[in-house]
């Protein structure tokens, strides 16, 4: 009888430590995620908006919209996708789809990543036109 409790204590035991663990540890990617929305400063970048889809393991399509600039770098624009309220609710106003292909300047909030750049919030997007070209005055 006494072995028999002495098991129970111990997977208890067990048990308990396992479930503080996976807290502590869920508890340091939290810290992590909200360190990095704490981290994010203003940013400017300009260059072509791209999209992507993608079928998460719910089924659900989810679209993701990059921005590449002209050296190169990616930077990520804010998901949102259809039914589904986005947690970067700021970015819902703008319609990423309208400028696929098109060359612009979007202003907001973001951190810089070992790939490129992240942005979490964003406030503007202006797309750039061509000049118009300069018709020379008549010769008189």
């Amino acid at each position: 009888m006494k072995l028999m409790l002495t098991t129970v204590a111990v997977v208890a035991a067990m048990v308990c430590s396992s479930v503080m663990a996976q807290e502590a540890g869920a508890g340091k990617h939290k810290a992590k995620a909200d360190a990095a929305v704490a981290a994010a400063v203003d940013m400017t970048v300009k260059g072509t908006i791209a999209k992507s889809e993608e079928t998460n393991k719910k089924g659900v399509v989810v679209v993701h919209y990059t921005l590449t600039e002209a050296d190169g770098k990616v930077v990520t624009l804010p998901e949102a996708h259809a039914g589904h309220k986005s947690k970067d609710a700021p970015a819902a106003a703008f319609n990423f789809a309208d400028y696929v292909g098109k060359t612009v300047t979007v202003i907001g909030k973001g951190v810089e990543t070992k790939k490129g750049a992240h942005l979490t919030e964003v406030t503007k997007v202006d797309v750039e036109t061509a000049a118009a070209p300069v018709v020379p005055a008549a010769a008189k």
